[in-house]
């Protein structure tokens, strides 16, 4: 019977993945298994919830995707203007964090859940490690992806009409010649996962899953090793199913009722 759950489950987020890419949906596999995992729930349809080693490991591809996204080059870019960067990043997590705390004010939202739900940027991984951190998943969830589709729906048009940016089409990158073999991707991705939530328990991180190979692959990055390695495409819209999953078979009528009441605040 269980077996029958996922597969279901499956099959249509799956094709909800397709339908939104068609239409052009960032991350359309988190939004399409967010959404049907939610109706599944609420029907009584779906699992109970995604195993944790499943959570894990899509916390910790997430992680390794991102830590291998930073590049020395573009630090070094930065140049005299680190200041200003860094002061912008810690005010824009100081102004979240205070209107988090303002959510926290409602007696069913704990500052953890109030503070994650409302953190500018990051909205993936913030619902990745939402329940690790002490938030709830679902509010969380919600409130990221409201702000994501507020910002996707407006920003084109801040971009066009404010700012006059060219809405020219940007020329492709050339393909990378010296790229490794997608096999060795998964090697290192499996291997910079385990390795990271392995370190990430021993010093005790919070959200091990996520902090640990987020540090591993992020320092070897900024080691330049191994050079040319790739993660496969596939993976990481994969995990985004698995996140969106993981949030959305936690919902309840409560829960959504909760939601509901938190609407017009958040």
């Amino acid at each position: 019977m269980s077996a029958t759950r996922w597969v279901a489950l499956t099959a249509v987020s799956v094709a909800g993945w397709f339908l939104l890419d068609a239409v052009g949906l960032t991350a359309p596999s988190l939004f399409a298994a967010l959404v049907v995992a939610v109706f599944f729930a609420l029907t009584g349809l779906g699992p109970r919830a995604v195993p944790r080693f499943g959570s894990m490991a899509a916390q910790g591809t997430l992680a390794v995707t991102i830590g291998l996204m930073v590049d020395i080059e573009t630090l070094a870019a930065l140049g005299d203007n680190w200041f200003p960067a860094v002061a912008i990043g810690i005010a824009t997590l100081a102004v979240s964090a205070g209107c988090g705390a303002l959510l926290a004010l409602n007696k069913d939202v704990t500052a953890a859940t109030g503070m994650l739900a409302l953190i500018a940027g990051g909205a993936t991984g913030l619902v990745a490690t939402a329940r690790e951190l002490g938030g709830d998943e679902r509010v969380v969830a919600v409130v990221q992806y409201l702000r994501v589709a507020l910002v996707v729906v407006t920003m084109p048009l801040v971009v066009t009409f404010v700012f006059h940016a060219d809405t020219h089409a940007v020329e492709p990158a050339e393909p990378v010649d010296d790229a490794l073999p997608w096999w060795i991707g998964v090697l290192f991705l499996v291997g910079a996962v385990l390795v990271g939530i392995a370190l990430g328990r021993l010093a005790r991180l919070p959200a091990p899953a996520t902090l640990g190979p987020l540090l591993v692959s992020g320092a070897l990055a900024l080691l330049g090793w191994p050079v040319g390695i790739e993660i496969p495409p596939i993976v990481l819209p994969i995990a985004f199913l698995v996140i969106g999953w993981q949030a959305g078979l936690a919902f309840t009528m409560s829960s959504l009722r909760l939601i509901g009441r938190l609407f017009p605040y958040a």
